[in-house]
């Protein structure tokens, strides 16, 4: 877990990597970033169903 959320930290900038790493574990700052690029699944399937 550890080198995991070493290896996002890395890549992220500053301001991705603050809005994340308050989680406890990759898995967590994982999905944090997701949403906040991808959206949540409902807006996903919405997206979908609008093309």
């Amino acid at each position: 877990n550890t080198k995991a959320r070493y290896l996002i930290a890395c890549v992220l900038s500053k301001i991705e990597y603050n809005k994340s790493c308050s989680r406890s574990t990759a898995k967590e700052m994982w999905d944090a970033i997701r949403v906040t690029h991808e959206g949540t699944e409902d807006m996903r399937l919405k997206r979908v169903a609008t093309l």
